[in-house]
Parts: structure tokens; sequence; C-alpha cells
């Protein structure tokens, strides 16, 4: 089966039937693999508590449209689709620093920081809540494979590095080890900006 075919798809440690979600938003199972990689498709899984422990909850989000996923040892028990989900407050802004970082990967040019929060906040967005902002994408990235866009991003501009925690998610992740400051960090730096130059740069579809 060719590898955009695949009915499970990874997203952290939890295995999407991509069949049963491409099913559920009306698309084509290879449509749903491909905007799942490129980031279109939004998860997130929590943990039940109290009565619901055991039970995992998957929450996907596409195109303004929310499906949420009961798992019990890894089977689905219950779906619902929400066809107007409003979006936390979070989610819009991650989602308008991932479409700024896709736009900036045009030209192969990183950004500032500092800059990147006034473009997308220009009545001031503190470069504390955009940190976080990138280090979502960064472990969203990871999960399910990508290019890290938060590559695209330079902390301090004597280093022309990303931000410290840029290299701790990735630390985190396995695809990391190294001082955030030191040469490993230069090397995985440009092998990252040259991937996410590389696949956003000219998207297909």
């Amino acid at each position: 089966m060719p590898e955009d075919q695949r009915m499970d798809e990874p997203l952290g440690d939890v295995e999407i039937d991509a069949e049963f979600a491409a099913r559920a938003f009306g698309i084509p199972v290879a449509q749903f693999v491909v905007e799942l990689r490129r980031g279109n498709i939004h998860g997130l899984v929590e943990d039940g508590t109290g009565d619901d422990a055991g039970r995992r909850r998957l929450r996907l989000r596409y195109r303004g449209r929310e499906l949420r996923i009961i798992l019990e040892d890894g089977r689905i028990v219950q779906s619902t689709l929400d066809e107007n989900a409003p979006a936390p407050e979070k989610d819009i802004l991650t989602e308008r620093v991932r479409l700024a970082l896709k736009r900036r990967a045009g030209n192969g040019v990183p950004v500032g920081i500092a800059r990147l929060a006034s473009e997308i906040d220009p009545r001031g967005r503190k470069v504390s809540v955009i940190r976080q902002a990138l280090d979502d994408i960064t472990r969203a990235d990871a999960a399910a494979g990508r290019p890290l866009l938060a590559t695209l991003v330079i902390d301090d501009p004597h280093t022309e590095l990303p931000p410290e925690s840029f290299f701790g998610v990735a630390r985190d992740n396995g695809l990391f080890s190294g001082h955030p400051r030191g040469l490993e960090a230069y090397a995985f730096h440009a092998q990252q900006l040259r991937r996410a130059v590389s696949a956003y740069a000219h998207p297909q579809g």
C-alpha cells in the first residue's frame, strides 16, 4: 500500500484511524493524510480522569470543524463531529504563527522572534506568548514527522539560532542532542531550515 494510503497515522503516542477520520470529515483518506502531515489538521489527546479513567479523547480540528473521538483500549467507542466548533484563543494564535512561518519559508530567511510577535499582533503581543506557540508548533511537527517550522525563528541575533526551548522540545522528541548553543545546534538548525524551506516554499496542492 502506498505510504499516503496508510490506514493509521501517528499523533504523538496515539494511532489515528485515518480512514475513519477522513470519512467523518467527508474527505478522501489520501487528502486527510496529506493535510495532517502539512499541519492543517490539528490534534489534541486528553487522558480521562475520574469515571473516564482509562479512556482517552482525541480532538481533531480541520477547517472550523472538530471531530471528537473517545478511545478505550485503543478502540473507538464514541465519536462526534462539531461542524462549527469555536477555536480556543491559544489555537487561533498558534495557527496564525504557523501560517506566518509557512509564508516565511517562501524566501528561506529566518525572522527574529520580536519581529514575528509584532507581525502577528501589531498592538504588542508578548514575546513569551509567541514563544509558547512556537514550542507547541515544534511539538506537533515533531510528533507528525514534519519539518520543524519553528526553525525559521531566531531568538538571538548574535547566534542566529532559535530559542533554547526549540532545542529542548526537539531533544524531548528524540531529534536533537547536544548544547542548544553548541556546534550541534548550528548543524541541526541548518538541517531543519533546509527541510522546512523545501517542504513549504512551494507546497503541492
